[in-house]
């Protein structure tokens, strides 16, 4: 069959917990992130497309073009063309590398769109947070990461509780969530929309929403082999973040919906 769909996400949603659940459903591809910086670093070494000056922060191709080009034969299984982006990964390699991710689609009719979300901005904000120091993206159920060589030179830090750099996280956020808006609004197209919550809350009900949405049939079982990273330090950082939020005055310069996402009332 002939089927193409993009998981449209930002960083902490649940979409890697989501796409390795599709990877495992017959018929519906294996959408994987092939535009993050440090994927194209590792993904360009691979593929012998790595520049001399390239890094896992600023990767550099020898040829941007080939390097699409191999994304769009790698993210086609059986007909079916999957992967997942964040809208600041459109941009970035845009800016940087010259290249669209979204070009990848060129040519292939019918695409969908799987928009991801988290309703908690300040959950999110934290998770955000404590990935990028500890360096720890994902938590598989099994031993052994099959990721694990991208991030193998990372080094990991102590996270310690710093208010302006977790504001300056969730106002990333906020803007890289946004970009996704004016896309769909200029291809006059309406995406499945899925929170965090709901996948973290029903995951079987969630690929099955998905599934109808792409015209596939529902799965009576469904499994992923992610579990999920959050402890007692993202709830304990996250109420501090938020009381703090709530207390500064911050929070009224957000638009309404960011408000309330963040805990305010009213």
């Amino acid at each position: 069959m002939s089927l193409t769909y993009v998981v449209c996400a930002t960083p902490r949603v649940g979409s890697t917990y989501l796409c390795e659940a599709l990877g495992r459903v017959p018929g519906a591809g294996s959408p994987r992130e092939w535009f993050g910086r440090a994927r194209i670093h590792h993904l360009a070494g691979a593929w012998d497309l790595r520049a001399p000056q390239s890094t896992m922060d600023k990767p550099r191709l020898t040829n941007s073009s080939a390097y699409l080009r191999r994304v769009r034969a790698e993210a086609n299984s059986d007909g079916v063309l999957a992967l997942k982006l964040h809208w600041n990964q459109v941009e970035w390699s845009r800016d940087n590398l010259g290249i669209d991710p979204l070009a990848v689609l060129e040519g292939r009719q019918d695409v969908r769109f799987i928009r991801l979300y988290r309703d908690d901005l300040v959950l999110q904000t934290v998770s955000s947070y404590l990935a990028s120091m500890t360096k720890v993206f994902v938590r598989w159920a099994e031993a052994g990461d099959p990721y694990d060589d991208e991030h193998r030179d990372a080094v990991a830090e102590t996270p310690t509780y710093d208010f302006a750099v977790l504001l300056d996280i969730l106002q990333a956020l906020a803007v890289i969530e946004h970009g996704w808006s004016p896309f769909f609004a200029e291809r006059g197209t309406e995406p499945h929309t899925l929170s965090y919550e709901e996948l973290d809350d029903d995951l079987a009900g969630s690929v099955n929403g998905v599934l109808q949405y792409l015209g596939l049939p529902r799965r009576s079982v469904v499994t992923s082999p992610l579990v999920r990273q959050r402890t007692a330090v993202n709830d304990d950082l996250a109420q501090r973040f938020r009381s703090d939020l709530l207390s500064s005055g911050v929070i009224d310069a957000l638009p309404a919906d960011l408000r309330r996402r963040c805990g305010a009332s009213g």
